[in-house]
């Protein structure tokens, strides 16, 4: 069997297993049995494609080591990459999540935002987790293009459980700050629809077998939540 034949099979399918985990990592969970399933569909094409290649080689033989390989794109498994190409277009298009728990890019808080969070959770059985640190996204509560609010979780692990985080929205008033959510999850996710002049937004989590999503809208108090899909 040609050496550079097996490299390029499994390199190929290496990096196609590796970016499908890695964005079902990062995945928009709302979606998640959805992206799960196009993540595992173009795993499968891609298989396909090497098993198909290396069979054709096998019953053509392979070229000699004296020989130069035929040029890969000549190949007629190539034709089903378009279809490749498609699937992987798709599951990348999927829009990401207002907030995700593992974010990386997710920065410190705003001092006035940061003493309403502390003095919170001082009053909740999390309360050792109000001298640590937090992060957090700013968004747009109201939906008027001014993304003065916060949506936050603790930076160091703390109050987190299995596969979920707690999660605290903050609507900006003036120069201070307001609690509106305490919920826990994985993922945020704002609607365009509103409820007392803040906008709709869901709260979901999931993992391989298991999927909750809440829907919360405002009551011009607080979020109050819906439970849609578990």
């Amino acid at each position: 069997m040609s050496p550079i034949l097996l490299v390029f099979g499994c390199k190929l399918a290496c990096q196609v297993h590796q970016i499908f985990i890695a964005s079902v990592n990062r995945s928009h969970f709302q979606s998640f049995f959805w992206i799960r399933g196009a993540g595992r569909g173009v795993e499968r094409v891609g298989g396909v494609i090497v098993c198909g290649m290396i069979a054709s080689y096998r019953q053509s033989g392979f070229p000699h080591r004296d020989q130069m390989i035929r040029p890969i794109s000549n190949h007629p498994m190539l034709r089903y990459l378009p279809a490749l190409c498609l699937l992987f277009a798709a599951w990348t298009s999927v829009k990401a999540s207002d907030f995700n728990i593992e974010d990386e890019s997710l920065r410190p808080l705003p001092a006035a935002a940061l003493t309403v969070l502390r003095a919170h959770i001082a009053t909740t059985e999390y309360k050792e987790c109000a001298t640590g640190e937090f992060v957090g996204t700013n968004v747009d509560l109201a939906g008027r293009g001014r993304k003065v609010d916060w949506i936050a979780k603790t930076a160091d692990g703390c109050a987190w459980g299995a596969s979920t985080a707690k999660i605290w929205i903050l609507e900006r008033q003036a120069n201070a700050y307001r609690l509106v959510l305490y919920t826990g999850g994985q993922v945020v996710d704002l609607h365009k629809e509103k409820s007392r002049k803040l906008r709709n937004l869901t709260v979901a989590s999931g993992n391989a077998g298991h999927y909750a999503e809440t829907l919360f809208k405002f009551n011009g108090t607080e979020y109050v939540g819906f439970p849609t899909r578990r």
